[in-house]
């Protein structure tokens, strides 16, 4: 949409509003009133008229009614500037509420702006039936107990709506887009005390709104609408009592937001095998790589290192803040090499063999154990590593275990029985791993297991990736059972 003039942004948002309503009811911003297309926007408290202009220059029609004299005829003074096809689109009239209207005029969409949330609720009892379109955009800072009962209300009456959040210098502005769809009204009776059956939270918050700022948080993004939400929670806090469900609420939002906030993001890839430039990777802040970088490696082959070399270049490139590299039975060169030389030569990654590392806040250890009976046996048993060692030095107080191979027998993979005891023990929340191709997935067992190999048995790159959010161990609400 074109400027047309100068409108504060909780009202250019209104505005907006407005016109994806006229759209959404396959109405047409400047077809003429009658025609099929056609529509009206009524602005109810009109004021000094300053949306209803906007709307009008933008192409819309508009009826902006005010209960006061003064306002409305400073609003008729302001739009003498506009141009003889602008004011045969706009309609002034002096009355209250929805009084002044019938079902004559047209009326799509009914504007109710900058009125306290109480009054919106009680003029919203005196709606008629034809206008089944509204933005309601309560004064700021919002009254949270008029907000639940106007939530309230449009549930009960079958309305469904959207909410849109932005920081204004009074506080945080909300503004609710809302269509009836009367074959959907809602059919639940009230509780115990008149709380309706939708939860709480719904009837409190902005849910959408709530949606879109926890994702932001734990992908590391703030923007206007993160720190409106936080500013609306604060508000409400200050002017909600103690001790009540409201507050609870509040203060389980607010401990919510820290935990999104703390969250990592994990992107596993394993099982590559020379193919990891064919991947697409999303953004996560660590990205994990357990193991099995070759196809085929028992030694310091110059082939080999002329891989990793290419690998690296690959891992360098990649967005994520940190990268992790563990070992594989195909990796031979990862072990004849060493941690320390394999860290000169993959410096842009950090490679952790039979390691821990402190990241963000979590605990993490690595072990490039795994199980099996291919010639392709680096840090494998039969191939000399000594396995039982390996699963003793797993510390207790993990929240993520990574090994090249699962634990036990399980869909997810057949592999060590000595790292299933140990897991056992030691209880990290979550143990992530490959090697096994056809058991990727995850497994909601005592210990979240999960199978990230990126190959399929024909050693085809053709798995989707695999993302686990992941908190602090001191903010995780429920530690997994073994």
């Amino acid at each position: 949409m074109a400027d047309h003039g100068a409108l504060p942004p909780r009202l250019l948002t209104a505005a907006q509003a407005a016109r994806a309503a006229l759209a959404a009811a396959g109405k047409s911003v400047g077809a003429p009133r009658g025609e099929d297309r056609g529509g009206r926007i009524a602005d109810i408290g009109c004021y000094v008229g300053n949306l209803a202009i906007y709307l009008v220059r933008g192409g819309a029609s508009v009826v902006a009614t005010d209960v006061c004299r003064g306002p409305l005829e400073l609003a008729r003074q302001k739009a003498d500037l506009l141009s003889d096809d602008e004011l045969s689109r706009l309609d002034f009239r002096l009355g209250d509420g929805f009084g002044p209207f019938t079902p004559d005029d047209d009326i799509t969409v009914a504007c109710l702006c900058g009125l306290p949330s109480g009054q919106l609720l009680q003029l919203l009892d005196s709606k008629p039936s034809f206008i089944r379109s509204l933005v309601l955009q309560p004064t700021c800072p919002t009254a949270p107990e008029a907000m639940v009962a106007l939530r309230s209300w449009l549930l009960e009456r079958g309305w469904r709506w959207t909410e849109q959040l932005r920081s204004e210098t009074g506080g945080a502005c909300l503004t609710l887009a809302a269509q009836v769809e009367p074959e959907q009204a809602a059919t639940q009776e009230l509780g115990a005390g008149g709380e309706h059956s939708v939860s709480r939270t719904a009837r409190l918050l902005p849910m959408d709104v709530r949606s879109r700022v926890h994702e932001k948080l734990r992908g590391d993004a703030q923007d206007e609408e993160t720190l409106a939400y936080q500013q609306l929670l604060e508000e409400y806090r200050e002017r909600i009592a103690r001790s009540t469900w409201m507050s609870e609420v509040i203060e389980d939002e607010l401990q919510a937001i820290k935990m999104s906030a703390e969250s990592q993001k994990f992107f596993r890839r394993w099982d590559t095998h020379l193919q990891h430039e064919d991947l697409h990777l999303p953004y996560g802040e660590i990205l994990l790589h357990c193991g099995d970088v070759l196809l085929e490696s028992r030694g310091l082959q110059a082939s080999a290192l002329e891989a990793l070399r290419s690998f690296h270049r690959w891992i360098e490139q990649q967005p994520h803040q940190h990268k992790l590299l563990v070992a594989g039975n195909h990796d031979g060169v990862l072990q004849a090499l060493g941690p320390e030389r394999v860290q000169e030569v993959l410096p842009k990654c950090t490679y952790l063999q039979d390691q821990g590392i402190d990241l963000e806040g979590l605990k993490l250890y690595a072990s490039p154990l795994s199980m099996g009976q291919s010639p392709n046996a680096a840090f494998q048993s039969h191939g000399g590593y000594d396995e039982r060692a390996a699963c003793e030095a797993i510390p207790e107080g993990l929240d993520l275990l990574i090994t090249h191979g699962p634990a036990g027998q399980g869909a997810l993979g057949r592999a060590s029985a000595a790292l299933a005891e140990r897991i056992c023990r030691v209880k990290p929340r979550v143990h992530v791993f490959g090697h096994y191709h056809l058991g990727h997935g995850i497994s909601l067992q005592e210990v979240i297991e999960v199978n990230a190999s990126s190959a399929d048995a024909l050693f085809a790159v053709t798995h989707p990736p695999i993302i686990l959010d992941i908190q602090p161990r001191r903010r995780a609400q429920k530690e997994p059972k073994c």
